[in-house]
Order: structure tokens, then C-alpha cells, then sequence
């Protein structure tokens, strides 16, 4: 999908869910390619101002398996563990 696609269908998504009542949208994505795109659209100011107290939230830390792994052990929880790999963090079972 072109970039300029992608963008013009999280638009629609957003405003979509921005008539469905949301008043704050996540955009998270889980592929590199993906992360301009969501972040134009999180940026563009009729998104933030909008209708009523809606806002799109663009989380680029989500994608940023390392640091979140860092953060993750920082944590005093012990739910959480170093996966095998130092790209991803997984739950313990």
C-alpha cells in the first residue's frame, strides 16, 4: 500500500471513531513501514482540535522493542521477564 493510501485510510478510521463517540485514539503500529504514516495523521492539527475533546495520539515507544524491554525491567514487577531475543518482552506464564 503507498504511503499517501495508508494515511488518507487512518484518517478515515479516525474520524470514523471520532463519530462514534471515542475521545482519544491510540494510533500503535507493529510495522516500520507503517510509522510515518500514523504519525502525519496523529500530527495534523484539525486531529488534535477536532470535534469536541477528540484527540490522536501517535506512540512511536511502542515499536521500540529494546527500549521497551529496558523499561520493562526496570519495573519492581516480576510478571514480566527478558524473552529470549533483545528484540521483544513477553508476560511469564
Amino acid at each position: 500500500m503507498q504511503a499517501e493510501t495508508f494515511a488518507r485510510l487512518l484518517t478515515d478510521i479516525v474520524a470514523s471513531l471520532r463519530t462514534g463517540g471515542f475521545r482519544d485514539i491510540v494510533l500503535i503500529g507493529d510495522s516500520g513501514g507503517n510509522q510515518a504514516g500514523m504519525k502525519q495523521v496523529a500530527a495534523e492539527p484539525e486531529r488534535q482540535v477536532g470535534r469536541g475533546s477528540t484527540h490522536v495520539h501517535y506512540v512511536p515507544e511502542y515499536y521500540d522493542y529494546p527500549g521497551l524491554t529496558k523499561w520493562l525491567e526496570t519495573q519492581a514487577s516480576t510478571r514480566w521477564t527478558k524473552a529470549t531475543t533483545t528484540t521483544t518482552a513477553s508476560p511469564r506464564r
